[in-house]
């Protein structure tokens, strides 16, 4: 007797929670006006990443590269083709 194993569901009806909550930290997909911040991460990270060998850095010389960003993990998201999430954290909202 064969066994068939019921179809996977199609990746854009799988509800996913918007964010996970710890006790210091949130983790949550990106949302419109958090670009700033992100934008503000690289920065202080900057050369941190160029050392890493992380060539995208260079990208972000350009205006609005945060919410750039965002958008496009907003549209992957909602495309289940990728699910990046920013951490942030809970007291301060950094």
């Amino acid at each position: 007797m064969t066994t068939v194993a019921p179809p996977a569901p199609n990746p854009l009806l799988i509800d996913l929670p918007d964010e996970l909550v710890g006790p210091r930290v949130l983790a949550r997909r990106y949302r419109d006006g958090d670009g700033p911040a992100v934008e503000a991460a690289v920065a202080e990270s900057r050369e941190r990443l160029i050392a890493a060998h992380m060539p995208w850095v260079k990208e972000w010389d350009e205006p609005n590269q945060g919410a750039i960003f965002v958008r496009r993990c907003q549209a992957k998201w909602a495309a289940r083709e990728d699910l990046t999430l920013g951490l942030w954290e809970r007291a301060s909202g950094a």
